[in-house]
């Protein structure tokens, strides 16, 4: 076991190294912020009924060749 401010890290450097921990986190959050709101818009999207055409209705046959 080590004494007491011996380990070699100083007050400075661990700092350092949480703040830049810190900002990955907050840089993190808001990639994952970005692409939640595009997986909302998408999946939006994916609520919407596909547009009818008379082509795609039942009613509509298409002549049958021999």
């Amino acid at each position: 076991m080590r004494p007491l401010g011996k380990t070699g890290l100083s007050f400075d450097v661990i700092l350092s190294r949480l703040q830049g921990e810190s900002q990955k986190g907050k840089q993190m959050g808001h990639e994952l912020d970005s692409l939640t709101g595009a997986m909302h818009v998408i999946q939006e999207g994916l609520d919407y009924p596909a547009p009818t055409s008379p082509l795609n209705s039942p009613s509509h046959s298409f002549p049958h060749s021999p």
